[in-house]
């Protein structure tokens, strides 16, 4: 490339791959090559912080992801091989755009003789027809627009830079708006590859030092869905700390972040009516860039330090959801535990981006949103029914389960634990729904349920459980009006002990004891605080202890992840090994 005279450096990284800005990634980032602003001292390796663009080759055409048939059922080739391509190329993207401070990139699938021009932004992906370059002047072209295009062209958040110091060079710089127009700058720590989803809304946490009041806040940069009925989360907070709801935090500063050219917009689904275009079959949602600061900075939910704090701070929440609800019409619709924090022994529920105003009572217009191991049972089952504040309420119990089954020595074995996390808590969603697992864990259909202690040495966890369980199968016990009315009228004759404890255990009485119960947030408070204040029904302290969980037949600890469900993209992003060279011109067809 040097004889175009590019100010860029193409350097191959096939045999070297980022081993220091990844450690979190347990798959290998390492593309064929890499391409660096020839400003910089150019890399020897791949380094996902400062690489322009990635190129990936690959030999046979049936390694090639994307269908050159325009008759295929489906853009995306479903072959192993095409898989395993679309897993690299996707992770790569992943480690990039989370490195990075930016808004898209693009990368260049080369297929033997033929090459593919990808872009990737939070909304998706866009990709080129087949260039075959030894024909075409498209793929100099392009790199000929890249070297003169300014950087926000090229993808980069010129809202955000760096500190020159030597000392100081992770650390970035970003400047907002308070609530009266004046400027405030944050000095934040560089971005981190995770290696989550490059779609979606890449929400990322700093704490942030305060330059002008001197002190540390927390500071969120996420890129918010763009639909009618998500309200920003600033006018969100704006609403609750007005109203002083309980257990949130105050919101400093918010809003969409400002760039020219529609920069801190998602542009991939302006060209899903083009007449070139063809579709995956995804749904496509627009995305804007946001940022937002928050007075205090909190800790997750899975570092508590006894079983018993866990209980107090999803009680907390579930307060902040109350109030929040009765008082600024507004309902949190991702109730999970990533969004649940503690600060100074308190629960404070966070994340509010994908609240919506109670007055809406229909579904989302387009997918469901939240997290899918915490969604009640009736959600999972349809995406098309409306979210409500009793979906919420049920979020709790599964939110209290995953944490103590993962974190907490229980009664039973790992294979038991094992098989009720993956069959009740994480079932796999086809089409936006999926799995009668929660259903029939609420109806006592699960073999956990027949475990008597379930939590060793807290018995008010296990009856706070079981009370919680009963209560919320209400909702999915199946009964007649005529047997409802019967059991009205048996309570209101009857006040014989030995009727009323038999009929306990009569499912109409569950169904009807529990919906009453349910007809407010009180209902479900009283219950926690109930067993919150049994004393010696709690261990003074059981901090985190992860537990073994069986995946695929063999006992390892397992990093756990929250499924979001509008992750719509499934790729594999595990370890590919590259593929072996080959010297002859064979292809697969």
């Amino acid at each position: 490339m040097s004889a175009f005279n590019f100010d860029l450096s193409f350097v191959d990284v096939s045999s070297k791959g980022d081993i220091y800005n990844c450690k979190s990634i347990k798959y290998d980032i390492k593309p064929d090559v890499c391409i660096y602003p020839s400003n910089i001292k150019t890399p020897d390796r791949c380094d996902v912080t400062q690489a322009e663009m990635m190129i990936e080759f690959k030999w046979n055409r049936g390694d090639d992801p994307f269908s050159t048939l325009s008759s295929a059922s489906s853009f995306i080739m479903s072959s192993q091989q095409a898989r395993d391509t679309m897993g690299q190329i996707t992770a790569y993207a992943s480690a990039q755009l989370g490195a990075q401070w930016r808004t898209h990139t693009y990368q260049i699938l080369i297929i033997k003789n033929y090459a593919r021009l990808i872009r990737w932004d939070y909304e998706g992906f866009i990709v080129t027809e087949p260039i075959f370059y030894r024909e075409s002047p498209a793929l100099i072209d392009f790199f000929r627009r890249y070297n003169v295009a300014p950087h926000a062209m090229r993808g980069h958040d010129e809202t955000v830079s760096c500190v020159t110091s030597h000392y100081l060079r992770l650390i970035t710089t970003i400047t907002m708006k308070d609530a009266d127009g004046s400027d405030l700058t944050y000095l934040v720590p560089a971005p981190v590859a995770t290696g989550l989803s490059p779609i979606g809304r890449n929400t990322r946490g700093f704490s942030a030092y305060n330059t002008k009041g001197d002190c540390v806040v927390f500071l969120k940069d996420t890129w918010r869905v763009l639909l009618p009925d998500i309200i920003p989360e600033g006018d969100v907070y704006k609403c609750l700390n007005e109203k002083h709801v309980q257990h949130v935090a105050t919101c400093l500063a918010s809003g969409n972040v400002l760039g020219g050219l529609n920069a801190h917009t998602t542009q991939t689904g302006c060209f899903k009516d083009a007449p070139w275009a063809r579709h995956t079959g995804a749904i496509l949602i627009a995305h804007v860039h946001y940022r937002l600061v928050l007075n205090i900075v909190a800790t997750p939910i899975t570092s508590f330090l006894s079983s018993r704090q866990v209980v107090e701070v999803v009680r907390d929440a579930l307060i902040a959801h109350q109030d929040a609800y009765e008082d600024c019409d507004i309902l949190h619709c991702d109730l999970s535990v990533g969004n649940i924090m503690v600060h100074e022994n308190e629960g404070i529920l966070i994340d509010w981006d994908l609240a919506k105003s109670t007055r809406d009572s229909g579904p989302r217009q387009i997918t469901r949103t939240g997290t899918w191991q915490f969604m009640s049972a009736r959600l999972v089952a349809d995406m098309n029914t409306p979210h409500d504040f009793q979906d919420n309420m049920e979020s709790t119990l599964y939110m209290i389960l995953w944490i103590i089954f993962i974190f907490t020595v229980s009664c039973i074995s790992d294979a038991e634990r094992s098989h009720f996390l993956h069959t009740t808590l994480d079932p796999e969603q086809v089409q936006g729904s999926g799995g009668s697992g929660k259903a029939n864990f609420l109806q006592s259909k699960s073999s956990i349920t027949s475990t008597t202690p379930l939590f060793k040495g807290r018995p008010a966890l296990d009856t706070l459980v079981q009370q919680l369980q009963k209560t919320f199968s209400a909702r999915y016990i199946p009964s007649t009006k005529e047997a409802e009315e019967n059991v009205r009228l048996a309570k209101l004759r009857l006040h014989n002990p030995i009727v009323e404890m038999a009929l306990q255990d009569n499912l109409v009485v569950i169904k009807l004891d529990g919906l009453e119960a349910m007809k407010s947030h009180e209902g479900i408070i009283n219950i926690f605080n109930t067993h919150l204040n049994w004393e010696e029904g709690w261990l003074d302290a059981d901090s985190p202890d992860l537990q073994c969980i069986l995946v695929e037949d063999h006992k390892e600890l397992k990093e756990f992840y929250m499924a979001k469900t509008n992750w719509w993209l499934r790729s594999d992003l595990r370890p590919v090994s590259k593929r072996k060279r080959n010297d002859d011109d064979s292809e697969d067809e």
